[in-house]
């Protein structure tokens, strides 16, 4: 069992327990409520809500949230109290061994007590998602890459953070294209002479015809909120997932490549439960320090917006019998166009030779989404 076991806590007991559990077909919950010294306070805090920072190679490191200790799909979400217990005298604020050690000025009062021990109640939840640590997270790190539009072959490593703290909500939409004039027949013996009839402005509108797609939002929690200023977020913009690995082994979430239309982000930030560095004012005037110490302690939860569209193989005319020339073009799903004559998605691009034409969407890794680069 890959646990580390952790002696800074303990559970108070009583006669009637004060710990409770409650489980559900949605998920289950649970609360602890521990004792703690005072000289482990602000290791324990610290480390029941984890953490988590960029690295340099733009991988992330997390610390886990704790997890319960009989429940142990169950992890830490909030500590809903921290009251001390035995009084051990006063401090100057100044001292305090919990408070940040930066230049910030601050209004704060002048003394605070101290107390021998703490009780702190502790909230566990299940998670949407799978909880790793960089270890088991890591194992899997592999090189992959991805195309320009120039054609040229870029390299990344690929950590595989979108294996952890990440889940895909996928919601079913309909986009309707009208069809020319003259593509479609009335059939009926009931027309004149029992002769078919053209689709016109005159004799009634062509059929809408029905391409289905969905919305796929992939959501990565609990991110520094630097990640999101990250080139990759630009560079998958308007861009359909490739996969360098063959086959499906390196779908993204499953999709095949050309499935997914990056469309954007959405960004729910909050300051996290503590800072994880204090704030570098730099030498004034320069302002690079204190302005990137404005993303440094903030986390968000960042949700990668994509439209899906799947074109099922028996819809698929076959694809230019010449390999395409240019690297990174991609001929399947969103770089194909329904063609009435076949009733099939045929690839589409903007020249006569399918060899040298440029494709509705370039391709992107979107595996790279999950890394940061400046």
């Amino acid at each position: 069992m890959a646990s580390v076991l952790l002696p800074n806590y303990w559970e108070r007991i009583d006669s009637v327990s004060p710990s409770q559990a409650s489980f559900g077909p949605d998920g289950g919950s649970a609360s602890m409520e521990f004792i703690v010294s005072r000289g482990n306070i602000g290791y324990v805090l610290a480390d029941i809500l984890g953490s988590a920072i960029i690295n340099a190679n733009g991988s992330l490191s997390r610390v886990l949230p704790l997890a319960h200790p009989e429940y142990n799909w169950l992890y830490a979400s909030k500590i809903t109290s921290l009251q001390g217990i035995g009084a051990a005298g006063a401090y100057d604020a100044q001292n305090s061994t919990l408070s940040l050690q930066d230049t910030v000025e601050r209004k704060l009062p002048a003394f605070l007590a101290v107390y021998e021990k703490y009780k702190i109640n502790v909230q566990f939840e299940t998670r949407p998602y799978l909880v790793l640590s960089d270890a088991q997270t890591w194992q899997y790190a592999a090189p992959r890459s991805h195309y320009d539009t120039q054609g040229f072959q870029q390299m990344f490593m690929d950590y595989g953070e979108y294996r952890r703290f990440s889940k895909m909500v996928r919601t079913p939409t309909a986009e309707f294209l009208a069809s020319n004039n003259g593509t479609f027949f009335f059939q009926s013996p009931d027309l004149p002479g029992g002769l078919a009839q053209a689709t016109s402005a005159t004799t009634g509108a062509g059929p809408q015809i029905v391409v289905m797609k969905s919305k796929v939002v992939v959501t990565w929690f609990f991110v520094p909120y630097r990640m999101v200023t990250s080139i990759n977020i630009r560079q998958a913009s308007g861009r359909i997932n490739w996969h360098s690995e063959a086959g499906q082994a390196g779908a993204f979430f499953g999709f095949e490549q050309g499935a997914l239309l990056f469309e954007g982000i959405e960004i729910a930030e909050y300051p996290g439960p503590f800072p994880t560095s204090l704030v570098n004012f730099g030498v004034p005037p320069g302002s690079d320090l204190i302005d990137a110490s404005i993303y440094n302690n903030k986390y968000c939860d960042v949700s990668f917006i994509f439209s899906e569209f799947t074109v099922p193989t028996e819809m698929q005319a076959r694809g230019p019998i010449n390999n395409l020339g240019i690297f990174g073009a991609i001929y399947e799903h969103h770089n194909r166009l329904p063609h009435v004559g076949l009733m099939k998605y045929l690839y589409v691009c903007n020249n006569f030779q399918a060899a040298t034409g440029l494709p509705i969407y370039w391709s992107y890794n979107m595996k790279k989404l999950f890394r940061f680069d400046a």
